[in-house]
């Protein structure tokens, strides 16, 4: 024997996102991940914070939620939450809240246009719900958790693929 192993345990979180455990195509529920501190939204929904200044949340209604897990992080509290795709590709706006908003903001003294995302994707981008693996990727949670720097307490980062020796 070798030490090798050929079948690899399955991870818990993949398995709970299939479809239908009991079928043989085994697909996964179609989801995209956000990360953020869960609170009750508006008329029963679910709110989405991307942090505790309670600024900037996204609600959802429960049914879109296929799944959640809670994130260890030095954040403390926050939690992945996987949500159908369908609803992240929803228009963030109805057509008439769109246009409200347009009349609104036109003629202001800045851009508008991120102020009306075309769907909720954008808005959760735009929102920081959607996470990033570093750092170094923009703004958003982070999944990867940051080394110390030189055996020290603070974080520090040492980006992906910049600026490393082979």
């Amino acid at each position: 024997m070798n030490g090798r192993i050929t079948q690899p345990p399955l991870n818990p979180i993949v398995e709970r996102l299939v479809e239908d455990p009991n079928s043989d195509r085994r697909e996964t529920v179609e989801v995209m991940a956000l990360v953020g501190f869960v609170g009750q939204g508006r008329g029963g929904q679910v709110r989405l914070l991307s942090d505790l200044n309670f600024q900037r949340y996204m609600d959802f209604p429960p049914d879109a939620i296929v799944d959640s897990a809670p994130l260890d992080d030095t954040e403390g509290g926050r939690t992945v939450v996987w949500v159908r795709n369908e609803t992240m590709f929803e228009p963030a706006f109805s057509d008439d809240a769109a246009a409200v908003l347009e009349g609104q903001l036109l003629g202001g003294l800045m851009s508008t246009w991120p102020f009306i995302p075309g769907s909720r994707y954008v808005a959760a981008q735009l929102l920081d719900l959607v996470p990033r693996l570093t750092d170094d990727e923009g703004p958003g949670p982070h999944l990867v958790p940051r080394p110390p720097a030189d055996g020290g307490d603070g974080p520090v980062h040492q980006p992906v693929g910049k600026g490393r020796n082979p």
